[in-house]
């Protein structure tokens, strides 16, 4: 009786759930003895027993049942495997209590990290529950950690994993938790957790992490599961490994990441969201003002181009950024940190920071479906990529602080009829190539916010219906206070560094008022900065300037076009005439 209540004490004092550090001292109480072969029958072990495992002890169909304040020791390199051999089962019930917590320990008299190896949990493993566990001085085995899961799932609630050799659990292939909450990880020499990205979704609850890494993403894998899932903020970042590709047939993937989440990429890390043809998956990673989620390097040194992307492919639906950072990622140039592809995405309230390529690459059919009050900051190139059609879905109030501005890109046309605004941002739109504006039916209208800054890049050109049966209206209506301007991008221009506007047959009510056009006249003939072609009077020009010109002010085609430039309308600095026609 008396050697109970000592042990009672001895482990009411020295064995808490906040204790940092662990030095276990054996109290004088009965021992259990000594395991050294595999278990195929039932046992429990008995609050006030100490037992001791020696080697790799297998548990074979049978069912292990741990009672409070029951102590487990193990000597170098030892284990506990739960239905290791195919075709076996295993049962593991760890019932301990806040004041009487079951101790898994080395057998060590001066225990260090590492002693033994952990408790593993393999495919037959069934109904496993770890509640308030201490599981200490583990992780001798590099590819296993302080607890292994394979295959398997378990409960883990209001356990301590401490002076760990290796990560704390590591779960492989399939393994996952059915429940997890109220744990406590310290002093653990690696990761406090690993997993596959299926099953990130299933560390959930409030936990407590003192460890100086946070939890790992690991092996390059998929995400392939139908449904909606949450990823919770545990207050330490998540490590991304290699190229996870998210998405499933049918209704596809939703994955919601927590306000506060924490991201951080390997080098060369990446997301691809709906990669594979006939994949569907939406992201939401919607955080606030007081926890945004980031997205960021591994790297304790960071610099733009440490990881590559966050990719949207076709079948991303209704995904969401709001409240994001992303920084230092687009190492691959013809990606982006944020890639676009056939597909839409929110993003509203976010911060591109530090990329090595472009912020956000949008190809093909990708657009905005919302968007607004963003701040690009320091990155390397354009801080948005986007093909013509599309360039509208560019929207808010954004802050845009680089050398370089919006890119229009790959000599593309506006052609999807409707009407459309390009609305003035903080930096200016950039045209590569020809931009050809028109569509069949009821044709185009782009409208151009007044102060509006545009330049081109050397011999782009912009053409208003220049395809037969394509209509088309330009409206560029700056003010006296905010005019629109029509460049070079040349940050030293000179006559010529552009082409010009080009109107053609289907022109329609174009206006340009308010409006600085100059370095244009890069034709290889003899044009203006503003050129008709079988025209008609398609231009209303009033209240602009034509300056800095290779060729002259405007051009038109004789019996078949005219502009009426007389509304203050000044010409500086030509290499021909205000008014030519040919």
């Amino acid at each position: 009786m008396k050697k109970n209540f000592i042990y009672l004490v001895f482990i009411a004092l020295s064995i808490t759930l906040v204790s940092c550090e662990k030095t276990t001292t054996d109290p004088v109480i009965p021992s259990g003895g000594e395991i050294t072969e595999d278990i195929t029958t039932d046992m429990t072990f008995a609050t006030g027993t100490t037992y001791t495992f020696d080697g790799t002890i297998r548990i074979r169909n049978a069912k292990l049942t741990f009672e409070a304040g029951s102590i487990i020791k193990f000597t170098d390199g030892s284990s506990l495997e739960f239905a290791y051999w195919d075709g076996e089962w295993a049962t593991l019930e760890v019932n301990g209590t806040e004041e009487l917590p079951v101790l898994f320990t080395s057998a060590n008299t001066n225990p260090s990290s590492g002693d033994w190896a952990g408790l593993h949990f393999y495919k037959g493993s069934n109904e496993c529950i770890i509640h308030y566990a201490i599981i200490e001085y583990a992780g001798s085995k590099d590819t296993f950690g302080s607890v292994y899961i394979e295959e398997s799932d378990i409960a883990f609630t209001h356990s301590i994993i401490r002076e760990a050799a290796n990560v704390g659990i590591r779960m492989k292939k399939e393994g996952y938790f059915n429940t997890f909450d109220s744990n406590y990880f310290t002093n653990i020499d690696s990761y406090p957790i690993s997993v596959y990205i299926n099953n990130v979704h299933t560390i959930t609850g409030v936990n407590t992490y003192e460890t100086a890494l946070g939890i790992w993403i690991e092996n390059d894998e998929d995400f392939t599961l139908q449904g909606e899932y949450y990823w919770t903020d545990q207050n330490i970042p998540f490590y991304q490994e290699g190229t996870i590709r998210f998405g499933a047939e049918g209704n596809g993937s939703i994955i919601h990441i927590a306000p506060g989440t924490e991201i951080l990429f390997m080098e060369d890390g990446r997301w691809d969201i709906a990669y594979w043809a006939d994949h569907y998956a939406t992201i939401i990673a919607e955080g606030t003002t007081e926890k945004p989620i980031l997205f960021s390097t591994a790297s304790p040194s960071p610099a733009a181009g440490d990881w590559k992307s966050l990719s949207f492919y076709k079948g991303a639906n209704n995904c969401s950024f709001q409240h994001c950072t992303v920084e230092f990622g687009g190492s691959v140039e013809f990606i982006g940190m944020i890639h676009l592809e056939e597909a839409n995405v929110t993003f509203l309230n976010c911060e591109f920071y530090y990329s090595k390529s472009n912020a956000i690459n949008l190809r093909e059919d990708a657009y905005f479906t919302d968007f607004g009050n963003n701040i690009f900051l320091g990155n390397l190139l354009y801080p948005i990529s986007i093909y013509p059609n599309f360039v509208h879905t560019i929207v808010g109030e954004n802050t845009i602080t680089t050398d370089l501005g919006i890119l229009i890109m790959n000599d593309d046309d506006l052609n999807i009829a409707g009407t459309y605004t390009w609305t003035k941002q903080s930096t200016p739109y950039i045209i590569d190539g020809h931009l050809r504006v028109g569509a069949e039916g009821n044709g185009v209208k782009l409208i151009i916010e007044p102060g509006t800054v545009v330049q081109f890049m050397e011999s782009a050109q912009f053409d208003i219906a220049y395809w037969a049966e394509h209509t088309a209206s330009f409206v560029a209506k700056g003010t006296l206070d905010a005019p629109i301007i029509f460049t070079s991008v040349s940050p030293a221009p000179t006559k010529g560094d552009w082409a010009g506007f080009n109107y053609f047959e289907g022109s329609n009510n174009c206006e340009m008022d308010y409006c600085e056009i100059t370095y244009a006249g890069g034709h290889e003939k003899p044009w203006g900065a503003i050129t008709l072609q079988n025209a008609g009077t398609p231009l209303t020009l009033s209240n602009s300037n034509i300056a800095h010109i290779n060729a002259h002010g405007i051009s038109v085609d004789e019996d078949e076009s005219s502009v009426d430039y007389s509304n203050n309308v000044t010409f500086d600095d030509l290499n021909g005439v205000a008014y030519h026609v040919r």
